[in-house]
């Protein structure tokens, strides 16, 4: 399982977000920087909301309502504080980890951030790789 999580990692890191008109992809399929808030600014300003909220998340680690409560009351014009930058997981070792210590719901989150997967998804991995290491065998 541990593999075939790692595999998966790499193939998402390589492909990228799906959707790359005019959204900082590059055409040759390199993954963009990442972002700043400068991005995220002038992404408001473009009017592009729900992207300027997807890099503000990836900014400041934040949740999704978090973000959608800041990013509109920039569009506002609204001062905001910005929370310090979360470091990301290295790698899906990290989620190991986590399951090894029984943090399930940090290593569910972990997981999304590495693979970008949906809360659902992520879930029924790390379910997977808990049942290995509870009957002791790792793959």
């Amino acid at each position: 399982m541990l593999e075939k999580l790692r595999r998966r990692f790499t193939k998402s890191a390589e492909a990228g977000p799906s959707s790359s008109a005019g959204h900082g992809i590059k055409p040759d399929g390199m993954k963009p920087p990442t972002p700043t808030m400068n991005d995220v600014e002038e992404l408001i300003r473009k009017g592009e909301i729900m992207y300027a909220i997807k890099a503000y998340r990836e900014v400041t680690g934040a949740g999704l309502r978090e973000a959608k409560e800041t990013v509109e009351a920039m569009a506002r014009g609204e001062a905001i504080k910005v929370a310090p930058t979360l470091p990301l997981a290295a790698s899906i070792d990290d989620v190991v980890s986590l399951v090894k210590a029984g943090q399930m719901i940090h290593a569910i989150k972990t997981y999304r951030e590495v693979t970008g997967a949906g809360l659902k998804e992520a879930k029924e991995a790390v379910d997977v790789l808990a049942a290995e290491y509870r009957t002791g065998r790792e793959r």
